[in-house]
């Protein structure tokens, strides 16, 4: 940038002390100055958009963009050196490589093929300081939503829009929120009051058009309830009923259904998992209705329903209100494109108590079901109530360290219980037929002959 300083030859402005001479109203002419050249040198990157969650294989939009700098945070706009981007997960064509167009690289093929979290980008060029992104992750869920919001918070303003009855009986939130074992969703924040006739609302989702998605929900139906369908999917931009897999419950509260009728029981006023998969290539609406949470998804569903309605896209759950009768906590949404994203679940490699290797985000409480789909070492002494070991994965139980597990054990993978000269693991449950590799540590033969004996048994309860 060039800058100029000049002076009027009659509107200069100037004004002098009263006890010295004026300045004369004309000058003559404009005092002009010297040309000057304002320049911006980069000396770091910086990201403008920040990465965001999306799936494997799905490029990241918004498009990511970083800047080139200088200290104070200006825009070099004439760097045209490439930027390079790279990333903590499995990003194709790394390192992808972005050129400046006035001192701003945008890169819109950033893809990923790995599920992953807390990853970061790093941004590097040339002799620039490197700028490293905010975390993000790489995930098949498309939404989470688990209403952790204050007491009595209208959900139109948490991102929620209403396509029927716009502020008649708004839905909002109770701070008491649904627990389900083992659910990923369980436990967080409070949940949806659906319980009057008035205002319906969705939420979207990045929409897709082929496949099967999953959406998980924890329910608690009133004893006293109003028979009809309370949620269903839809398209991301609502058009009149163009709707499916509507979820129904009966006027007693105690069953549910797909489609048009309740015809699965359940209990009123307990939490109950439902999970809605839609198929949008067959139209094939499935509802799952779990009082504990399987690991996998079952063989056959509980109910189905053949939709008959195409949709452009399926990008929006929906909550419904239709009596004033109607009385459902609705908690713990979950939308993804994998069942294998709805249980608690240690994913990577680390240890037990590294709160980014879940996908809630911290440590399982004790009471709480669990998936190993990584390679987990305890390293402390810890308690839990049932534990899956996925296929190919391995859950590794340190030298003189406990694990005790309160209900199932179920060992699809490899189980190490290691020792050293400190001691041996120890691994306490009640699970018949759990396979595992027990080491155990032997002293060296030492200065007395009787050192060199040592009696082995196979480890007992």
């Amino acid at each position: 940038a060039t800058m100029i300083f000049s002076v009027s030859q009659t509107s200069h402005g100037f004004t002098a002390d009263a006890s010295a001479s004026t300045f004369a109203a004309d000058f003559g002419a404009a005092v002009i100055g010297n040309t000057m050249t304002l320049s911006v040198e980069a000396t770091k990157l910086k990201f403008v958009q920040q990465p965001s969650n999306t799936s494997p294989n799905v490029a990241m939009s918004p498009v990511v963009t970083v800047e080139a700098t200088d200290a104070n945070n200006n825009r070099d706009l004439d760097y045209i050196t490439d930027i390079n981007i790279t990333s903590s997960g499995t990003l194709t064509g790394s390192p992808v490589a972005g050129t400046p167009a006035s001192g701003l690289a945008s890169f819109s093929t950033l893809t990923h093929t790995a599920i992953a979290s807390n990853l970061t980008l790093t941004a590097t060029s040339g002799s620039l300081i490197d700028a490293t992104s905010n975390t993000f992750a790489i995930s098949n869920v498309l939404l989470v939503e688990d209403f952790d919001y204050l007491d009595g918070e209208l959900l139109t303003d948490k991102g929620w829009i209403a396509h029927s009855g716009s502020g008649t009986q708004a839905i909002d939130v109770t701070s008491a929120g649904l627990s389900f074992n083992g659910y990923v969703g369980s436990g967080i924040g409070g949940a949806a009051r659906v319980d009057n006739n008035g205002e319906d609302i969705n939420k979207t989702f990045t929409p897709k058009t082929a496949g099967s998605i999953y959406v998980a929900f924890i329910i608690s139906a009133n004893s006293t309830n109003s028979s009809g369908y309370f949620f269903h999917l839809a398209q991301d931009n609502i058009l009149n009923t163009t709707f499916v897999s509507r979820v129904w419950i009966n006027a007693s509260g105690n069953s549910v259904g797909i489609g048009t009728t309740p015809s699965v029981n359940i209990t009123a006023n307990t939490p109950t998992l439902l999970v809605v998969k839609y198929n949008i290539d067959t139209k094939m609406s499935s509802l799952y209705v779990l009082n504990t949470l399987s690991t996998t998804e079952p063989a056959i569903p509980d109910a189905t329903y053949q939709e008959s309605l195409t949709l452009t896209n399926v990008g929006a759950v929906c909550l419904r209100q239709y009596n004033a009768s109607q009385n459902i906590l609705v908690d713990g949404i979950r939308v993804t494109t994998s069942w294998s994203d709805l249980p608690i679940t240690f994913s990577g490699t680390g240890e037990w108590t590294e709160t980014a290797r879940w996908n809630i985000g911290l440590v399982p409480a004790t009471n709480q079901n669990v998936v190993i789909d990584g390679n987990a070492t305890i390293n402390s002494n810890e308690n839990i109530e049932g534990i899956s070991i996925n296929s190919g994965k391995n859950l590794t139980i340190n030298a003189d360290k406990q694990l005790t597990v309160n209900g199932t054990l179920t060992n699809s993978g490899s189980l190490t219980i290691k020792s050293d000269a400190s001691g041996t693991g120890s691994l306490i449950h009640s699970t018949a037929g759990v396979a595992a590799t027990v080491e155990r540590y032997i002293a060296s033969h030492g200065s007395v002959a009787t050192d060199g004996w040592h009696l082995i048994g196979s480890p007992v309860a």
